[in-house]
């Protein structure tokens, strides 16, 4: 749901910045716009002002740590945005199977989406997981067990 209004934001900005701008400069727009949606979903996500679906469903993206994830994660994560809709199709079929219930960007990037309320319940380690997929192997650093966050209120 956070990605689906951050997506949302982005796209009333495009239309309504293109809406208002002649048609020539109709191709800067665009470049603006694709500028900002880096800008807002590579550096605004991880930091405390967040995205608005982040701020509105009370979610902050972390490192396995518990620490805001570094740049370079964020530019890492980013990167699945680039699939589109294929990613919410692999979310779809990733998540329910994953114990620790993090979405495959986020395997990737070593981070976890978490409820600004979360409080770490507890130390664990961090192992290295491999999964198999299609003839590739993949290896994962993933927190040892499956809660390391209490959820907070319901």
């Amino acid at each position: 749901m956070a990605d689906v209004t951050d997506v949302a934001v982005l796209v009333l900005g495009c239309l309504a910045t293109c809406a208002v701008a002649p048609e020539e400069y109709w191709g800067l727009c665009l470049l603006i716009w694709v500028v900002l949606s880096i800008v807002y979903l590579v550096i605004l996500k991880p930091t405390r002002i967040r995205t608005l679906g982040y701020r509105f469903m009370h979610l902050r993206l972390v490192n396995l740590g518990g620490k805001p994830v570094s740049l370079w994660r964020s530019v890492l994560r980013f990167f699945f945005a680039l699939i589109g809709p294929l990613n919410y199709g692999l979310d779809l079929l990733w998540i329910p199977g994953d114990p620790s219930r993090q979405a495959l960007r986020d395997k990737f990037a070593a981070t976890l989406v978490i409820r600004v309320s979360a409080v770490p319940i507890g130390y664990s380690r961090v192992i290295y997981r491999r999964y198999y997929f299609m003839g590739w192997t993949f290896v994962f650093e993933e927190v040892e067990g499956t809660a390391i966050f209490d959820r907070g209120p319901k």
